[in-house]
């Protein structure tokens, strides 16, 4: 990978604090589309909770991409966004690859 993952153009960033966020998230980032955006999801520093919530958040997106019979790869990548955050930047391969990632 050519560009640190903060780097790439995300076309919205969520705050997920604890669990109760999760689904509201997800719901509105499926009814986006994924072909041209990227988005950013900032999880606290704690180390067993950022865990938790980072597993969640991927495996209901596939879910919810896949009941909408989404046909592209999606790609995501995981980094530490500031003292207080990790970060999921989530992105679709045809995106990334205007970007030569």
């Amino acid at each position: 990978m050519d560009i640190h993952p903060s780097k790439i153009p995300v076309s919205k960033s969520f705050d997920v604090k604890d669990q109760s966020d999760v689904g509201k998230v997800i719901s509105e980032m499926l009814a986006m589309d994924f072909k041209e955006r990227g988005f950013k999801i900032l999880m606290p520093k704690e180390q067993n909770l950022a865990k938790r919530l980072g597993y969640i958040i991927v495996n209901e997106l596939n879910k919810g991409l896949r009941m909408q019979r989404y046909p592209h790869k999606i790609r995501y990548f995981v980094y530490h966004h500031d003292p207080e955050h990790y970060a999921i930047v989530i992105a679709s391969e045809e995106a990334l690859a205007k970007l030569h990632v």
